[in-house]
């Protein structure tokens, strides 16, 4: 199957962006119900102009957008492939990361989060051995895309032929529609829906917060008229409105002694910045579920700020569940039809917190000694460890080295063992079946881990005694006691 191309309409290219004025509650309310109504274009700018005109807005999507941008993926088999499928999704797997900047990728599909929807036009060619693979991933503006009037269900690109716009050609985009609500149409998904009138409010506290700073101290002048003529009174009422901005009023009329000044030196601006936090405050628990993963807060402590980051891997993990379907779905799908593959194959993004490496050095080998089974998979997956492939070089314990025998040494290991007479044979005899049916009253691994974690002699003999405080020897000394008296007792008997 040969992939096609979409054929975009040269003028909607061409387009200028509108900029809508953030001043009316009644114009915000408007785009919002023309979007439910299915025309998204001044939605689709009222968004882009939220996060170009927002830093905050801005600043707190992009740390949701890359937290997914930035997890590792793989493509999983199904459960049921055989090992010839398998080797064709690793195969696929390895094609994709040499192909493509991934992290590109998600990161703009994610600007669905806050628009409802994002599309990207896929340009396809060939490679050397004539496998078809997208060769680019193009954005295209989200006020180019509108439904079907029918169902509100289908997104469509405009054109100026029809009020539903054109089918989009199959297999020549991606589409990730993303939910940020159990219902409703592409239109009215979006995240940003529910910050437009926070901006809105931000936007009005920070233009009257900046004139109150710039009036601020600045004494206000009034010339006081005398004048009747209504002509005059219009240009007197101009001026005072000028006044209200400007903090000047140039008033015709009267005397010398009529100019008078007003201390604006006092007054309070502390509720426009307390708006503003409060807004930027709404912003952050929509986005990213909190507020302490963006600003300490008034009382914000290291306890509280950790559950409110569990709070925003948890939207993560949803939007990247979300992600993963759509390039299972549109991207990997579209690779497999237009190539004839016979294989399905599922892509996944890994979510998964690594355990803490010293926890599980310590409690996997206690598991294990107590009969536990447990596959070397998870253990690999548990650290986010890859599994080593056939004959790939192995980390391993370093060897101690053996020391050099000693001249002493060697000539005590070639002196001749003792031979013993029959009689002292018996005795060693003895001596090993009691120590073999007693045993040691100290116990080798406590005595072994003293030695591991000592650091110098002055330590492990510390950790000796408080080892052997609690020994009780007293019947390993009673059958030593008897050992040597029976070895007496044989040595006077066979004494020669």
């Amino acid at each position: 199957m040969t992939p096609k191309s979409q054929a975009i309409n040269p003028l909607m290219q061409r387009e200028i962006a509108q900029h809508y004025p953030s001043t009316s509650i009644t114009a915000i309310l408007n785009l919002l119900s023309q979007a439910e109504a299915g025309y998204l274009t001044a939605q689709a700018e009222l968004f882009t102009d939220m996060e170009e005109r927002d830093a905050h807005i801005y600043a707190e999507m992009t740390k949701r957008k890359m937290a997914v941008a930035q997890l590792d993926w793989s493509l999983k088999p199904n459960r049921s492939a055989g090992a010839r499928e398998k080797r064709a999704v690793m195969d696929l797997e390895e094609l994709i990361k040499d192909t493509f900047d991934i992290e590109t990728l998600v990161f703009d599909m994610a600007n669905a989060i806050g628009h409802g929807f994002m599309a990207l036009e896929l340009q396809w060619g060939r490679d050397a051995t004539g496998f078809w693979m997208p060769k680019t991933f193009n954005p295209r503006p989200t006020r180019w895309f509108t439904v079907d009037q029918a169902t509100r269900q289908n997104l469509r690109l405009r054109d100026n032929q029809s009020i539903d716009g054109v089918e989009l050609v199959q297999y020549g985009w991606i589409v990730h529609e993303h939910s940020s609500k159990t219902t409703g149409e592409p239109g009215t998904q979006g995240l940003y829906r529910a910050l437009a009138l926070p901006y809105l409010f931000k936007n009005f506290a920070t233009k009257n917060w900046l004139r109150f700073c710039e009036l601020y101290a600045v004494p206000i002048r009034v010339l006081f008229h005398h004048e009747k003529d209504e002509g005059k009174k219009q240009a007197i009422l101009y001026s005072l409105q000028a006044m209200g901005q400007n903090g000047v009023a140039l008033l015709e009329g009267g005397t010398q002694d009529d100019l008078k000044t007003v201390d604006s030196a006092t007054g309070e601006g502390q509720g426009f910045l307390n708006l503003i936090q409060w807004c930027e405050a709404s912003v952050s628990k929509a986005i990213l579920g909190g507020t302490l993963t963006s600003d300490t807060g008034r009382n914000g402590n290291y306890a509280t700020a950790s559950i409110h980051d569990e709070v925003r891997n948890e939207i993560r993990d949803h939007d990247a569940k979300q992600i993963a379907e759509t390039l299972t779905n549109q991207l990997i799908g579209a690779i497999i039809a237009v190539n004839g593959l016979n294989f399905s194959c599922k892509w996944t993004f890994d979510t998964q917190q690594s355990a803490d490496l010293a926890l599980c050095a310590d409690a996997f080998p206690k598991l294990v000694a107590m009969g536990l089974k447990i596959p070397a998979s998870y253990f690999y997956d548990k650290l986010k460890i890859p599994m080593p492939e056939a004959g790939e070089e192995v980390i391993s314990a370093p060897v101690a080295p053996t020391a050099a025998p000693t001249p002493a040494l060697s000539a005590l290991a070639a002196l001749p063992k003792p031979m013993f007479t029959p009689q002292q044979q018996v005795i060693e005899d003895l001596a090993d079946s009691l120590l073999n049916a007693q045993g040691s009253p100290i116990n080798s691994d406590l005595i072994a881990s003293a030695i591991r974690a000592a650091t110098d002699p002055q330590d492990l003999e510390e950790r000796l005694a408080a080892i052997l405080v609690d020994t009780d020897t007293s019947e390993f000394s009673d059958t030593l006691a008897k050992a040597l008296f029976a070895a007496d007792v044989m040595g006077y008997v066979h004494a020669g």
